[in-house]
């Protein structure tokens, strides 16, 4: 990883509030993570570099190796396991502007084309970004894009930020996993790189199998 490459810590992701009831089913959040065409996305409609995990390039806990990637078959696999077979409608707000190179409508619209190849209708709410941050902290909403930067460089500065489940808090997700918290403690304590590396590892492999977001892209430069 070229430090020099990632100087910012921008990202975005979608983001499932668990408390709509499709979003609660296991299978939903994850045919929604495998039905992200996160290559297109990050490098046809944003300018971006793929982000999947909690965690952005190049702090400790990256690296190039994916944790997950764009499966079509499987996202339609898990869609006809779950308990919404045929589909279901969802509002997935947008913010106003411009982020990672891209306008949040032709996100929005990517992601919409995306979804719509599993049976998931999307429709797209767009507000300016205090509405969005309202909707977000009151969990007013069923999913949105999200767009976020990190409290201080470190792995920890970024799962403070959005990657414990203590940071997403139970009223704007639904969402509780202790295993993520333990290994995201260990990990703030820990002062061995490569157990900090293994640890932070750990726990975006959990968040993929548990998390409430699909990681998409982090800007670069």
């Amino acid at each position: 990883i070229r430090v020099d490459e990632y100087k910012r810590f921008i990202g975005s992701s979608f983001l499932m509030n668990r408390q709509f009831p499709p979003y609660s089913d296991p299978k939903v959040q994850m045919a929604v993570k495998l039905a992200l065409d996160y290559d297109t996305l990050v490098n046809d409609v944003m300018s971006a570099i793929r982000m999947d995990r909690p965690i952005m390039k190049p702090a400790i806990g990256t690296d190039d190796d994916m944790i997950f990637n764009y499966d079509l078959e499987a996202a339609k696999k898990l869609m006809a396991e779950s308990a919404y077979p045929d589909g279901f409608d969802v509002v997935h707000c947008i913010g106003t502007g411009v982020g990672l190179g891209a306008d949040w409508e032709s996100i929005g619209l990517k992601i919409q084309s995306d979804l719509a190849k599993i049976g998931i209708n999307v429709t797209l709410e767009q507000y300016e970004w205090s509405t969005m941050d309202e909707k977000l902290l009151t969990g007013n909403y069923q999913s949105q894009q999200n767009w976020f930067g990190v409290f201080y460089g470190d792995a920890e500065g970024h799962l403070s930020m959005f990657g414990r489940p203590s940071s997403h808090h139970v009223s704007i997700t639904g969402w509780e996993n202790d295993k993520i918290e333990a290994l995201a403690d260990e990990g703030m304590t820990a002062t061995d790189p490569e157990l900090r590396y293994q640890l932070y590892r750990d726990l975006s492999e959990e968040f993929f199998l548990d998390g409430p977001e699909a990681f998409i892209g982090q800007e670069i430069g």
